[in-house]
């Protein structure tokens, strides 16, 4: 499905068009939230490694949190740091989102980041895109640290490269999970690969030079992934003979639909229709965040979609006409309310506590959504000229 070019166009002229009136009673409505939350991420730094705010699963490797879910963890955070509103009148968060960064850069450098991947589920490919995320976000903000931003653009351009090497062989697209290495074809993920691309359209509109052949070949996937429902398939592009059903895909509908829109490949009705299926559905991805372990029955729900679909779903929202944003933002807003600990302030899509700050760093991007720019695009005829 190709995106109208009429409505690529009216959604580049109704992102400037926020009435003052609206855009008062966003920043009233999050920002106290906001600050409370990142506060309490602020709090949630490790003391014996600064700079890291890990992602805490059920996941373990020895007994300790795999570097990919510390590195993970810590991107989403950076992320949020660098992109909130306020960073330049806020010394603490400055100097938090500089240890970060530095910290990241060293945790990038580990073989256990590399893009050698062990056979099987290998989970650094997060830590990568979500690494990445941040570094980028602390670029755009010229928030380095200690890096001089030579050094911050070849690690950036190095990330590229290992989420090149780290594309299916033959098919495109990307995987947490391939279990005979990367050498050889593994079913693709669907969300993974939205996150991935959405990393090369930052990248390339900050500068970077982007290969456009594994792009348009994760696109290719994710619109092979959209079944008839508006489900994605969780991984592959062959569905089973039975159908993933909508309350199993709400948390990864959107990741692939902005994503898609962003390239020219979706069109409002799909971006709406992603939108009112994960509020209908809502429930089933409150009911499992909860719950420890991965991938549960009846849905095949993973915990970590809860407040990364909020995220996506921010998105999504300043994807919508003008008109439609307001009533769709509050919404939104609404239900991370619902879900916000009043006592800590902060946001949990786990029962563990250090997953909070991930959570919490998701849930401050999805409501400051209106105030932030807009997401980057890619357009395939612009990415040939590029090469």
């Amino acid at each position: 499905m190709v995106l109208h070019t009429v409505w690529l166009a009216a959604l580049a002229a109704a992102a400037l068009q926020e009435t003052a009136a609206e855009s008062r009673e966003v920043q009233a409505s999050t920002a106290r939230h906001v600050e409370r939350g990142i506060a309490g991420v602020l709090a949630l730094e490790d003391p014996a490694s600064p700079g890291e705010w890990p992602y805490e699963g059920s996941v373990r490797l020895e007994g300790a949190i795999p570097l990919g879910f510390r590195v993970g963890g810590t991107g989403y955070v950076v992320t949020a740091l660098a992109s909130l509103p306020g960073l330049a009148a806020d010394p603490a968060r400055r100097a938090a989102l500089e240890r970060g960064v530095a910290f990241l850069a060293q945790a990038l450098a580990e073989e256990e980041m590399s893009a050698n991947t062990h056979p099987g589920v290998d989970l650094r490919l997060w830590g990568l895109i979500a690494g990445a995320r941040g570094l980028l976000a602390a670029r755009a903000a010229g928030a380095g640290g200690e890096l001089s931003p030579e050094d911050l653009d070849r690690l950036v351009r190095e990330l590229l490269v290992r989420l090149v090497q780290l594309e299916i062989p033959r098919d495109g697209g990307w995987s947490y999970s391939r279990p005979s290495g990367r050498l050889l074809p593994a079913p693709p993920h669907s969300y993974v690969t939205a996150d991935v691309l959405q990393v090369f359209f930052e990248a390339r509109a900050q500068g970077f030079e982007v290969d456009p052949g594994p792009v348009e070949r994760g696109l290719d996937v994710l619109e092979a992934q959209r079944q008839p429902t508006g489900a994605f398939l969780y991984s592959g592009t062959t569905p089973g003979e039975s159908p993933p059903t909508i309350p199993g895909s709400v948390g990864r509908m959107l990741a692939c639909e902005v994503t898609l829109a962003l390239a020219g490949r979706s069109d409002v009705l799909h971006v709406r229709g992603a939108l009112d299926s994960f509020l209908a559905h809502w429930d089933v991805l409150e009911e499992r965040r909860g719950r420890t372990g991965l991938h549960k029955e009846p849905h095949e729900v993973a915990p970590f979609f809860f407040l990364y679909a909020h995220a996506q779903a921010a998105r999504a929202i300043e994807l919508l006409p003008h008109h439609d944003r307001a009533e769709y933002r509050t919404r939104l807003a609404e239900r991370l309310e619902s879900v916000r600990d009043e006592e800590t302030g902060l946001w949990n899509d786990r029962v563990f506590k250090r997953s909070a700050a991930y959570g919490t760093a998701a849930a401050a991007l999805a409501l400051s959504a209106p105030l932030l720019p807009p997401p980057a695009g890619w357009q395939a005829a612009q990415a040939k000229g590029d090469g």
